[in-house]
């Protein structure tokens, strides 16, 4: 089992499955129990050229700058959203929490500055969707980086992690 290591910013970036997912309904048939994808009308989504959509996690910290240029941006937040609740789960990137802000900090807050170390330790498997749980393997790992927070935990995997992170603290 092969694992990496992320301990800054999972790169932000575009995404040519999501502009897929977004640019296309997927309909399953039942027939032939296979999905087609329908286009959608370009004036319907609320990203182009201009505006194109950007992904990535959605562990990250802002500062009070940051937070008033998003709070700024009102009227873009808003029509994100309804974009999203206008549509059905099944037909959309599986996380729009990894898009939205993502999408509006990088289009629209020129003046913000981006720094890459989002302060967790997370250990991902190759080819998996979701970080694994950590376990007191990882101890000497998590006490070697510069992050401030880590996951993913649980019990009772986890337990003796968690002991020795509370001494350690």
């Amino acid at each position: 089992m092969s694992h990496r290591k992320v301990t800054s910013t999972p790169v932000w970036e575009l995404d040519q499955w999501i502009y897929r997912d977004m640019y296309h309904r997927k309909i399953v048939i039942p027939i032939i129990n296979r999905p087609i994808f329908i286009k959608r009308q370009k004036s319907k989504v609320p990203f182009d050229d201009s505006f194109p959509i950007w992904h990535g996690s959605n562990y990250f910290m802002l500062n009070n700058k940051a937070v008033s240029e998003l709070l700024s941006q009102e009227d873009t937040y808003r029509r994100l959203v309804n974009f999203y609740e206008r549509i059905k789960s099944t037909e959309q990137h599986p996380c729009p929490q990894e898009i939205v802000l993502q999408s509006i900090i990088i289009n629209n807050c020129k003046t913000l500055k981006i720094n890459n170390d989002y302060c967790r330790f997370t250990k991902w498997v190759n080819g998996v969707w979701s970080p694994i749980y950590l376990t007191e393997a990882n101890f000497d790992e998590i006490r070697g980086s510069n992050a401030l927070f880590a996951r993913k935990f649980r019990s009772p995997e986890s337990d003796e992690l968690v002991k020795l992170i509370d001494n350690m603290i």
